[in-house]
């Protein structure tokens, strides 16, 4: 997935190879807005994606949801070595709201806020790439960790 997948196959194969996420639909698209060329950030997405998997199999109950999203961050930043973060303006937060099916297949709308900043030395700073997220609920996808969005800052 880190070197070989094509950014039109790399959804269809994230799918397969993270047993603990749930992507929304729109992060196809949403490949298409990255700053930087798909494959020279392809690895640094799938490592996050990595530790976002990782991090949802040890929270499987998700009592972390309760510290908030400030504290959730903050863990996710202490256990794995990439930066993570909620919104920091609240006007944003529709732009980082998703559609995802309940298990009565009702639409949910969910916020996904936290993200992930995809960074390496020497990248360019002002184009920074995202993965934004929700910790899962209870309801949506099995509980999953929730992928709203890849790419540009939104």
């Amino acid at each position: 997935l880190s070197n070989h997948t094509k950014k039109t196959d790399f959804l269809k194969d994230a799918k397969i190879c993270f047993n603990n996420l749930f992507f929304n639909e729109r992060v196809d698209q949403a490949l298409s807005t990255l700053c930087t060329d798909f494959i020279i950030v392809r690895p640094y997405i799938v490592k996050h994606l990595e530790f976002l998997d990782d991090f949802r199999a040890r929270n499987f109950q998700l009592s972390d949801i309760s510290l908030g999203f400030i504290k959730l961050s903050e863990r996710i930043s202490s256990l794995y070595p990439i930066e993570c973060s909620p919104q920091a303006s609240r006007k944003s937060i529709p732009q980082v709201t998703f559609v995802f099916k309940d298990f009565a297949n009702n639409d949910r709308k969910v916020c996904c806020e936290l993200h992930t900043k995809l960074k390496w030395h020497n990248m360019d700073k002002q184009n920074q790439d995202r993965i934004y997220f929700h910790p899962g609920e209870v309801d949506v996808a099995d509980g999953k960790l929730l992928i709203g969005h890849i790419g540009k800052h939104l």
